[in-house]
């Protein structure tokens, strides 16, 4: 199993590369959403492992990747320290980085604070920010708050309480998130929406120098108008819509990962992102 040790944590990735050995490769780090692992993007590895090198980490305390003590305190930066000590270790010195939700705004963070280490940016159902409507499915009645209810029940019974997330057409998928959320440690949960309620990577957009592709859902209610803000904020970006109705890492993979496919060839290619 393919671990670093960062910090007193052994962090887990995954490591696909079916590219021509006699050819160059460039590389491409896939960040779940904020509470998934690396097995989020199973269903891009093909498509996306033929061209490029693709490493798929699991976040402190998610997947296979050690939990931290109780009382760790998650925040943007320590999580971006994470990921500039696995692209060290793998001896990567710049990598197209890819994030979905919550994962696309540590991308977002980690190439504003990181420039020299991102090839290309992609944000998957990335907001600027986790709005008040979606904060509150971290709710449960009978409890003032989402992480008193999540340290009460337990993650699992916590997930299986939840509202659907998504409109999905395939109904065993919302089973499947709710199965995987609940083998996340509470602690480790917690930590985690103490941290989306403050995350707003607004003020970074204009500082992002890497070319980027924003990929949104044009079913569901996914808020465009906040993605043509950001598209517009960031330098050098393009704005795609994917037919799906929720998390679309999920719930269209293979459309998915070939829209971000031919974007990465196109920058790998020195092709200009961003003008008409």
């Amino acid at each position: 199993m393919p671990v670093v040790h960062v910090d007193g944590a052994d962090l887990h990735y995954e490591d696909d590369d079916f590219t021509d050995p006699w050819r160059p490769r460039e590389t491409v780090v896939l960040l779940a959403h904020l509470s998934g692992d690396s097995d989020e993007y199973r269903a891009w590895v093909p498509t996306l492992a033929r061209h490029y090198r693709v490493i798929r980490p699991d976040r402190r305390g998610l997947g296979r990747s050690t939990a931290p003590p109780l009382g760790y305190t998650y925040t943007l930066d320590t999580l971006a320290n994470d990921t500039l000590a696995l692209l060290d270790a793998l001896g990567l010195e710049k990598v197209h980085l890819v994030g979905t939700s919550g994962g696309g705004i540590m991308a977002i963070h980690f190439a504003a604070h990181h420039p020299a280490r991102v090839r290309s940016l992609t944000g998957v159902g990335t907001p600027a920010f986790v709005p008040a409507k979606a904060q509150g499915r971290f709710l449960r009645d009978g409890y003032p708050d989402g992480i008193s209810a999540l340290m009460a029940m337990g993650t699992w019974l916590y997930a299986r309480t939840a509202a659907p997330l998504y409109t999905s057409r395939i109904p065993l998928q919302n089973e499947l998130f709710m199965e995987r959320m609940g083998r996340v440690p509470a602690h480790v949960l917690a930590g985690l929406m103490r941290m989306a309620s403050t995350m707003d990577i607004t003020p970074l957009l204009p500082r992002i120098a890497a070319p980027t592709l924003l990929l949104y859902a044009e079913q569901g209610q996914f808020d465009v108008a906040e993605q043509q803000m950001m598209a517009r904020t960031i330098p050098a970006c393009e704005l795609h819509g994917i037919e799906a109705a929720g998390n679309i890492t999920w719930d269209n993979p293979d459309e998915c990962a070939k829209v971000v496919l031919r974007f990465l060839q196109r920058v790998t290619n020195g092709e200009t992102i961003g003008e008409a």
